[in-house]
C-alpha cells in the first residue's frame, strides 16, 4: 500500500522587534527571552519600518511615543500590510525594580 508523505520545512522562530527610544526596554526584552528568540532593536520609527522591510517577526512590542513620534499610527500600518505580526503597546516607562515582572499593558 502506498503511504502519503507530507514534508514539513523547519523554520527558526521569527523575531520579537523592540521599538522604543529607551534602551532599558530593549535589554529587558533581550534578557526575558534569553536568546530563545531573536530580539531585533528600533530606536525610531524610520528604522523600525526599515526592520520590517528586511527581516521577518512575528511580534513588535512598541512604547506609543518613541522618539517625539506617536507610534500608534505606525502600528495600525503594520497590522494593515502585516496582520500576522501581533502588536503590543509596552506601557513601560522605566525598568521595573529587582524581583519585578516586566508588565505589557495595553
Amino acid at each position: 500500500a502506498s503511504r502519503d508523505v507530507t514534508t514539513v520545512a523547519m523554520h527558526p522562530p521569527e523575531g520579537l522587534l523592540v521599538i522604543d527610544d529607551h534602551p532599558e526596554l530593549h535589554a529587558m526584552a533581550a534578557e526575558a527571552l534569553g536568546g530563545s528568540v531573536e530580539v531585533l532593536h528600533a530606536y525610531d520609527l524610520a528604522s523600525a519600518l526599515s526592520l520590517l522591510d528586511s527581516r521577518p517577526v512575528a511580534v513588535i512590542i512598541s512604547e506609543i511615543q518613541v522618539a517625539g513620534m506617536d507610534a500608534t499610527r505606525l502600528l495600525r500600518m503594520i497590522k494593515g500590510s502585516h496582520p500576522e505580526i501581533v502588536t503590543l503597546p509596552s506601557g513601560i516607562s522605566e525598568r521595573p525594580k529587582p524581583g519585578r515582572s516586566m508588565a505589557i499593558t495595553r
